[in-house]
Parts: structure tokens; sequence; C-alpha cells
């Protein structure tokens, strides 16, 4: 049985009542740094994670908005690992989980660092309507509008072509592979579903509006967004839901395997489970800066 726990590795700051904490937002969805973001200002269980998963963010830029008395819920035997732990609530640790350093209730909410990314606009892109896969196939996806929902089942290998995929009713890929460098997954309604897939490794585009962007919904998006795999998925830019729940899952019988998910994660919620390894941000990626004004003399 593995032991639940998020491994936090981050240096010590000063404190943080003075300041309103903030990153810098660059072109698309590039940022001055890696970490993790949770925006909702109110909601229970805000960042929440259960099973017997352990999430190691080596960049250890966390962040927890929430002023609910259990912003933070984690049970079992999930243990939080790290120096400092920011948030502006109350964490619930139940069961036999909890923090080992020092938790600092009450911190000042982190603005969004990716505040300035602007929805690329859809105008003008070919409808590639919708597609429905159930059986074992090689699947090429080109960049455009999907004005219907996209669902793969089955064994099958699924390719998408560098660009910008505009979801309009939502996506679902389970099982065989999918493999996409250079790409931006924009949803503008419905849900996000990838799970299942024995490889996983998507990338974003280096140039362009959504440079530095790979999954993104729009605040208007009706939808959740939920990303599975094991130690065969490598997931690297940024992951942007900011009004949506977004469900991590590492599945792994390896101890010390799992998904790299992300470089930085910025969601309302986020809900992290499973039996692995879920790693966010590489450990050369520099955290998120604190800054370094005041607010106020």
């Amino acid at each position: 049985m593995i032991n639940s726990r998020i491994v936090l590795v981050r240096p010590a700051v000063g404190a943080t009542a003075a300041f309103l904490l903030s990153a810098a937002a660059m072109g698309g969805g590039a940022t001055s740094g890696s970490g993790l973001v949770i925006l909702n200002p109110t909601a229970s269980g805000a960042l929440s994670m259960t099973g017997n998963s352990s999430v190691q963010v080596p960049s250890a830029a966390v962040y927890v908005n929430s002023n609910s008395a259990t912003a933070i819920s984690t049970v079992g035997t999930a243990r939080l690992e790290t120096p400092n732990l920011y948030i502006v609530g109350t964490p619930s640790f139940g069961g036999q989980s909890g923090c080992s350093g020092a938790v600092h209730r009450g911190s000042v909410p982190y603005a969004n660092p990716l505040q300035g990314f602007v929805v690329p606009s859809s105008s003008g892109v070919p409808d590639r309507g919708g597609l429905s896969v159930r059986s074992n196939s090689t699947v090429s996806l080109q960049p455009g509008r999907y004005s219907q929902e996209i669902r793969i089942t089955g064994n099958s290998n699924v390719v998408m072509q560098p660009g910008v995929y505009f979801i309009e009713q939502g996506m679902s890929i389970t099982s065989g592979s999918l493999i996409g460098d250079g790409v931006t997954i924009m949803m503008m309604n419905g849900s996000l579903s990838i799970g299942g897939a024995s490889t996983m490794r998507l990338s974003p585009p280096s140039t362009g509006p959504t440079a530095g962007m790979v999954i993104a919904a729009s605040p208007q998006a009706i939808g959740e967004l939920s990303l599975a795999g094991g130690s065969g998925v490598l997931v690297s830019g940024s992951i942007y839901a900011p009004t949506q729940l977004l469900t991590l899952t590492g599945n792994s019988s390896v101890v010390g395997t799992g998904p790299q998910m992300g470089d930085l994660i910025v969601a309302d919620r986020v809900r992290l489970t499973g039996t692995a390894l879920i790693r966010i941000g590489s450990p050369a990626a520099p955290p998120i800066q604190l800054p370094s004004e005041p607010l106020c003399d």
C-alpha cells in the first residue's frame, strides 16, 4: 500500500500579510514560474485528495485561495509534506492524513497568474464536425473547430496535428495512445475526459496566442476536466480551468512511477486521486515568485 502524500519542496519566504500574491502573466499560457494555484475563494475541499496517491510539486509553489474552514480536504493516509503551506482558510486533515510543516492560515489570496490569457477567436476556423470511433483504429485529428463531440474508445492510437482545437461539445478519449506536440485543446463547452491511455504525450505551441497553453477552458464553459494515466503520461505546459473542477488521477502499481501533468496548473478547484505519484512541474522549473513590493506603505 502506498501512503498518500503531497510533497512540496519550497524555500522559506517572509510573511505574506502585506502582499497580494501574484505572478506576471506573459504571452499565451506562459508564465514566469510553475506550480499549482486554486482560485475558488469559498469552496469547501477546493483542493481535495483521496485514494493512495502521492502528489509531488517540485517547484513547491502551491496556493489555495478558499477561505472555507475545510478549504483543503484530505482523507485516509494522505499527507502534506511541506515546510510551508499557504492557505486563506483552514485545512481539514481526516484519518491519518496531515501536514509535516507550517500551515500558514489566513494568507492573502494569490492572484490568477493566467488572468492575461485571452481565449482566441474561432471565427473563420474550419468546422470539423464531430468524431466517434469505437474500434481499434489509428486516428489523425486536425486543428479546427469541433462543433460536435469527439468520442474515441477502444484501443485506438490518436495523433493530434499541431494547432488549436476548439472543442464545443466535449471530448472523451479512452485507452490506446494520444500524441499531440504543439497543440492547445481549447474547451469552449462540454467536459474533457482523457484516461486509460497507455501513452499520452501533449505539449503546447511555442508561439502564437496560445503559446505555452496545452489545455484551457473558456471561463463560460460548462463542464469538468479530467486527466488520468500512469507513467506513460507526459503533459507539459499550462493547464487552465478558471471556473471548472480539474481532476487528476494517477494509476500505477509501481511505487515512484506515475504521470507528469503539466508545469503550471491554475483551476477553480482541483481533485487529486488514484494509486500513483502525480508530478506537477519538473524539478528544474522555477516556482511562481512572490512579489517584492507591498500594496501600500
